[in-house]
């Protein structure tokens, strides 16, 4: 397992302020910066904590919130602040099992030692995938589940005990980084 501080979402230092150009808070909405906020902590270790909210302002200053609202990440734009990671690609896979070859994706990038961003269904009870983005720190090769860092809780906890029946049924998506 990968050795990094779990950020939280919900921490009073930084739950207030608001995500992108939106009117939702980092609190409510902050899981993408949160979790991003982690892996730069986890492949930048020579680098401050990196906390949501300066990962929030970084992204704001260099354009990198798209959509209708304004505060989704866009991830392709991170390594022009981040250099050390180099964006590969984001799978998106809502409607199915992730395949062999995305599981290996994962695999690959935890062997290296670099957590992937994921992203699930936070709230299986609504119709359609309630994006909440955590971050995969480790491999339980026991119970094949992952380990995650999961903003929202701001705890470490199996995938599967949260979010699916299985690592291929719970991951709805993807966004994997290199390091340069």
């Amino acid at each position: 397992m990968i050795d990094i501080p779990v950020l939280s979402q919900r921490d009073p230092l930084w739950a207030g302020k608001l995500l992108g150009f939106s009117m939702s808070t980092i609190g409510e909405a902050g899981c993408a910066v949160t979790a991003l906020a982690m892996l730069i902590n986890a492949t930048h270790p020579l680098d401050e904590n990196v906390t949501p909210a300066m990962v929030n302002t970084a992204l704001k200053d260099c354009d990198a919130f798209i959509g209708p609202t304004r505060n989704n990440v866009a991830w392709y734009r991170v390594p022009r602040l981040w250099p050390r990671l180099s964006y590969y690609k984001r799978i998106d896979a809502p409607n199915r099992p992730l395949r062999r070859g995305e599981m290996a994706e994962i695999n690959r990038r935890l062997v290296w030692d670099v957590p992937v961003i994921a992203y699930v269904d936070g709230r299986k009870s609504e119709p359609g995938v309630q994006q909440h983005f955590v971050l995969i720190v480790g491999h339980d090769p026991h119970s094949r589940d992952y380990i995650i860092a999961d903003p929202w809780y701001g705890d470490a906890a199996p995938l599967c005990r949260r979010y699916g029946p299985t690592p291929e049924a719970a991951i709805c998506g993807l966004i994997l980084y290199d390091l340069s």
